[in-house]
Parts: structure tokens; C-alpha cells; sequence
């Protein structure tokens, strides 16, 4: 399928992500549509035509050339309506991720390594499946109930009670929790004839209470290999063209599991922007309108460290407008479903240097810690 300038590109959900997808789509002469399901009195959008609400769902559909997404989760309600249409993307991939069962028995099948874990319903389920696989464990859904879908840590059977919120009927995911594992997380966009780039390796952290992403790290040889294989075989199990990211997990002992997969340009996008390579919502917009995936250079000569941006981070973010000549801020036109409102990255030869500027610009210091 070839998507040319002056088709409309549709595209769903009220993801801030999209900002990039649609500056993109109108440098290749691309009209947008955007479509959320939810009407927003003061949402700001880049788009050329918004669409809001089921009955203006056949307008956005009537207007737009191809519909893609751009979130790791769409509402039951959503995904009977794109089961109507014809995705370049597919559902497949949304569904399986949307799953933790369905997700978890594909990698079992293709023999790709990922925590143990078991079923529960109940609390009495969940304290014998955490005592089966030693704790610590976590609990969650295994439907993704939104973007941002619940789970609890439990370091031991005193805290079974953080539970109880999440027990409503249907089935919980018990799994081992390795504590002092790595999130590694690999970027990847794939084209419409399965062929794929993938993008540096994100460390993935959370700093002073929000999430940080390191870009440009470098894993032992032989752990690096493997990594790369297991994505291999993963890619020949799915059906996507488009933006995602698969997530490993890294353990001191060298073990390598896979955690999850998310669709869309998050989260690397922003760092992917600063780096030297193609930024990933251009090569997702390529995948779709049927162009050749831009090839990526997977040098890491510059260090880069992203670091999520609240509301109240703001005003101190601003102390430091006039003497940080490495940090870009990127500010979403509306706060997403994670309370963030932007994100600063900062560039550098030095983790250390780039690490420290972080902790001691007193941006992301906690109430408490101002006061001590």
C-alpha cells in the first residue's frame, strides 16, 4: 500500500505521542484526522481535522486514506470497530498485548524465555501462587484496562493486602518480580514487507520518582547476541508494520527474559530525535505510506538521558533555562495519562556528568527533601 501527499492520514486516540506523527505527516504533504473517543473542551491538537465521539466515528473513517494507532491499548468498543476496517498495522499485535495470557502463550510456544508466573482469581489464589514461585512476585490484570493498567509488588505475604483493589472477578497474573533486574528496551519499526530497523538499547529507570531512560548503552557481548536473536524470532511471530518496542529484563546472573511489547513510538521517540539516526515516528510514517525504512546508524558516540517532566517540575525546570547548553525540552501540548507534561534530555560524553546534572538541578526533589 502507498500512502501519497494529499491522502489523509487517520490517526486514533489522544496519545501526546502523536505530535511527532502528525509535524511529520504534514512535511510529506499529509493531511491528519485525529479521532478520540472522549470530547476534550480544552485538548490542543496539530491536526486538520478532529473528530470526536461515536457519532462522528463514519466521518472520520469516510475522510481518512488509512487509520493507524499509536497506543498499547484501544477499548474493547475500539478494537470491534477497527476489526470492520483494514489496518496496514492489524489488530493481531493490539490484542496480544492487550493480553497478558495470550501474549505469555505465544512466547511459550516459540520458546522465547520469560518469568515464571501463574493465574489467580481470588486472594487465597494469589498468596499460593506467590508462595509457589517465592516471593517477590508482582500482581496484575490480565486485560490492559487503559494506558496506564495497575500492578502491585509483593515483597512478602505481609503484603498481600495491596491486592485486594485489583481482585474484581477476573483473572490476575501472578509472576516472579526480579528485583535487581535491568529494563532493557529495544525500539524497532517494521515495514510493510516485514523488514525492520531497530534502534539503540534504552535503560529504563525511575530517578527521583519519575522514569528515566538512558540511550546508547551496551550490554556484554554475548547477552547483546542473544537479545538480538530472541528479537529475530519474536518479529517472525507477529504481524505489525508500524513503531513498537519489546521489553527485556536483565538479571545480575546474566539471565535474559523477555517482560512485554509495547506498539507505538513510546518510548524512545524523544531521545531518538536528538541521537544521530532517523527519529522513529518519521521511519513509522514511512512503514505506513509504503516507503523504504531509512537505514539506522547504531553508534552510540553520545550519551543521552531522558528524565519525565511533571507539572509541579516546571517552575524549577525553569532555574535552569539559561546554563544547561545540552538539555532539549520537549513540552506536550496536553498532560497524559501518566500525569507527565514534557521531558528534558540531556546529551554528553559522560553517564556520570549527565547523571548529576539530573540529581542536583533540584528539578524532580520531593517535598520532603526541599524542606530537609
Amino acid at each position: 500500500m502507498q500512502i501519497l501527499p494529499g491522502s489523509t492520514i487517520g490517526i486514533l486516540g489522544d496519545n501526546t505521542n502523536n505530535a511527532p506523527l502528525i509535524r511529520h505527516a504534514h512535511k510529506m504533504g499529509l493531511n491528519v484526522a485525529l479521532f478520540t473517543e472522549k470530547k476534550y473542551e480544552n485538548y490542543r491538537t496539530e491536526s486538520d481535522y478532529w473528530f470526536m465521539g461515536d457519532d462522528q466515528w463514519t466521518d472520520f473513517i469516510g475522510l481518512s486514506t488509512v487509520i493507524i494507532y499509536n497506543q498499547n491499548w484501544l477499548s474493547f468498543q475500539m478494537m470491534d470497530r477497527l476489526a470492520e476496517i483494514d489496518l496496514p498495522q492489524g489488530t493481531t499485535l493490539l490484542e496480544l498485548t492487550s493480553d497478558a495470557t495470550l501474549l505469555r502463550g505465544l512466547f511459550e510456544e516459540n520458546a522465547i524465555n520469560i518469568l515464571p508466573y501463574q493465574l489467580a482469581s481470588t486472594l487465597d489464589e494469589v498468596a499460593l501462587a506467590a508462595s509457589a514461585l517465592t516471593y517477590p512476585v508482582r500482581v496484575k490484570s490480565i486485560f490492559k484496562t487503559g494506558q496506564n493498567s495497575k500492578s502491585v509488588i509483593l515483597m512478602g505475604s505481609w503484603d498481600l493486602g495491596l491486592v485486594a483493589p485489583l481482585i474484581d472477578g477476573g483473572q490476575l497474573l501472578v509472576e516472579t518480580w526480579a528485583v535487581d533486574a535491568k529494563q532493557i528496551s529495544l525500539p524497532i519499526v517494521i515495514d510493510q514487507k516485514d523488514q525492520y530497523v531497530s534502534y539503540p538499547l534504552l535503560e529504563v529507570t525511575t530517578q527521583q520518582g519519575v522514569k528515566q531512560l538512558a540511550s546508547g548503552i551496551r550490554l556484554e557481548e554475548d547477552m547483546e547476541q542473544a537479545l538480538y536473536e530472541t528479537t529475530s524470532e519474536i518479529l517472525k511471530t507477529i504481524q505489525y508494520v508500524g513503531a513498537l518496542t519489546i521489553n527485556f529484563l536483565v538479571t545480575p546472573e546474566n539471565n535474559l527474559y523477555v517482560h512485554d511489547i509495547i506498539t507505538g513510538i513510546n518510548p524512545g521517540q524523544l531521545v531518538s530525535e536528538v541521537g544521530e539516526n532517523s527519529d522513529i515516528a518519521l521511519q513509522m510514517l514511512r512503514a505506513i505510506t509504503g516507503q523504504a525504512l531509512l537505514p539506522i546508524k547504531n553508534n552510540v558516540k553520545n550519551k543521552i538521558l531522558s528524565r519525565s517532566i511533571e507539572p509541579e517540575h516546571l517552575p524549577r525546570l525553569y532555574t535552569q533555562w539559561e546554563i544547561r547548553d545540552n538539555w532539549i525540552l520537549t513540552v506536550y501540548p496536553n498532560i497524559n495519562a501518566k500525569g507527565v507534561v514534557g521531558e528534558v534530555v540531556a546529551i554528553g560524553d559522560s553517564w556520570d556528568k549527565l547523571q548529576t546534572q539530573f540529581d542536583v538541578s533540584g528539578i524532580w526533589f520531593i517535598d520532603e527533601e526541599i524542606n530537609d
